[in-house]
């Protein structure tokens, strides 16, 4: 994984949620958390659901 922390530039989730927690701003780390928790979600609901399609043809 490649990170980096300039604000708004190279930010990345796990930077932002880390440091959002850090400061006590548990909120928005809460938003980061369910962004991070529903994209994985639909990213492992779509790779299922493309190799059940695949395997039957």
């Amino acid at each position: 994984m490649v990170a980096g922390n300039i604000p708004g530039v190279t930010q990345t989730l796990p930077i932002a949620l880390y440091f959002d927690v850090e400061a006590g701003n548990y909120p928005r780390a809460w938003v980061w958390t369910s962004i991070a928790f529903v994209t994985s979600g639909l990213i492992i609901a779509i790779t299922n659901y493309l190799s059940e399609r695949k395997s039957i043809i």
